[in-house]
């Protein structure tokens, strides 16, 4: 059984969006990196988002990576978004 089965898709998503986008995997463009893995990850799953402002991903990609909050606190206010605007395919 897969992480993503146990835990759900959009606590997975949560968890590495968290993770990555704060963190220094590239010299530049780790936001704009973990959000299209992130999306494909939900596409590949058959889940979309639909169509959603650039802002308002950017303000929700930014506001992970600049959170003082738990990294708990993150990953479920991350999943518990991702699961409103989430539709299956």
């Amino acid at each position: 059984m897969y992480l993503h089965q146990t835990l759900g898709y959009n606590v997975c998503i949560g968890r590495f969006l968290s993770s990555s986008v704060g963190g220094l995997f590239f010299n530049d463009g780790d936001k704009r990196t973990s959000l299209a893995v992130a999306l494909a990850f939900l596409g590949d799953n058959g889940f979309t988002l639909g169509r959603l402002p650039e802002e308002v991903l950017y303000e929700f990609v930014v506001g992970i990576s600049s959170s003082q909050d738990c990294s708990k606190m993150v990953i479920n206010c991350t999943a518990a978004w991702l699961e409103t605007l989430a539709q299956t395919n």
